[in-house]
């Protein structure tokens, strides 16, 4: 865990000074050789996700301590782009792997960046719409006139997307950008500078941890948009297609593990980042809500499903966002799904109870 912890500190410091490639090698042969699990040498693959190791993001956290990486013959390093968007970061070939949301995925497919979906990490939506609980503002078409706070830049083609359903577009509410501290949020409420917040489900989680009650106004039509969705540059699908396939096992497993042994999660992301949990109860809600996120919507962990992406992928257009729907057969690839599910479930949960019990559960 160690290692793992580490390479997120460093490379992520290394990704700001553009010196990641340099660090990591060129990707040429050496990377790549003895792409098999039984080679020996762990094959080196990074990953990028919006967060540093949190259980907010729990299966990179689960799969490095219960070893389910490992176990793949890899050796993971986690990136988290900051001022970058992960799809700018993979663009860069820092990183094998971005997990980032549907709009960010269809805005670098319309910069032309070519990469595309090979696993859908979340069935659930990541992203909400919340205003105070006591708000006078019940509905979306309540936000005309509002100041709408943004956890990022990037989190405005959702709010666009979402108020297309209320009839309104982006001239309609006033946006500023408020960050993602529980604190300066709830102070943004509390003095009425801003009357709803558009972001992720841990910066909500993070509202309530600092004393206010919400109330969340998402239009379910966005419940079910793709979230948490795995992009990978063509030509490294080519390239690595066996390390891809082992890295998404191992994250297919830790997912699992979220849905048949909480506890264990709980136990992980209490370990691996202790201030998540200052607020027990904040932290177990986090929590809670991103096991619910991940838990699958079929039998297959990670699976594209092209009907979802269709829907979502319209909603951008409804909603200005991009001129035109790309066809998904264009982006998404599903080679990686059945592989990523080849595995026991017994096994997976059996191991994971042993290693709360060996670590004092």
């Amino acid at each position: 865990m160690r290692s793992f912890i580490k390479s997120v500190k460093v490379l992520a410091l290394l990704a700001a000074l553009g010196l990641v490639a340099a660090a990591c090698g060129d990707g040429g042969d050496d990377a790549d050789s003895g792409d098999d699990a039984d080679s020996g040498e762990p094959d080196e693959i990074s990953f990028v996700q919006p967060l540093p190791p949190s259980a907010i993001y729990y299966p990179s956290i689960v799969a490095e301590t219960l070893g389910f990486f490992e176990e793949e013959n890899l050796e993971a390093e986690l990136l988290t782009a900051g001022d970058l968007t992960e799809a700018a970061l993979l663009d860069q070939g820092d990183a094998d792997v971005a997990f980032t949301g549907f709009a960010e995925v269809m805005q670098g497919i319309v910069q032309g960046i070519d990469y595309e979906v090979v696993y859908d990490g979340n069935h659930l939506a990541v992203e909400g719409i919340v205003t105070l609980a006591d708000s006078n503002i019940e509905e979306l078409a309540d936000l005309e006139g509002q100041t709408v706070g943004l956890a990022s830049d990037s989190d405005l083609a959702f709010l666009n997307v979402a108020l297309g359903f209320a009839g309104l577009g982006e001239d309609d509410v006033e946006t500023v950008v408020a960050g993602t501290s529980g604190p300066t949020l709830a102070n943004a409420f509390e003095s009425d500078q801003i009357q709803a917040f558009a972001g992720a489900a841990s910066d909500s989680a993070a509202m309530t941890g600092a004393g206010i009650e919400l109330r969340f106004i998402t239009p379910d039509e966005l419940a079910e948009n793709p979230g948490g969705s795995a992009i990978v540059l063509r030509d490294v699908i080519d390239e690595r297609a066996d390390v891809l396939e082992r890295f998404f096992r191992a994250w297919s497993k830790a997912q699992y593990v979220g849905v048949v042994a909480p506890d264990v999660v709980e136990a992980v992301g209490r370990e691996v980042a202790p201030e998540e949990w200052e607020n027990p109860d904040v932290g177990l809600a986090s929590m809670e809500g991103a096991i619910e996120r991940n838990t699958p919507s079929s039998d297959l962990h990670g699976e594209v499903r092209p009907d979802v992406w269709e829907s979502a992928v319209q909603q951008l257009v409804d909603a200005g966002e991009i001129e035109e729907a790309t066809p998904t057969e264009e982006f998404l690839n599903d080679q990686f799904i059945e592989a990523a599910n080849d595995w026991d479930r017994d096994e997976v949960e059996a191991q994971a109870r042993e290693w709360l019990e060996e670590n004092g559960g």
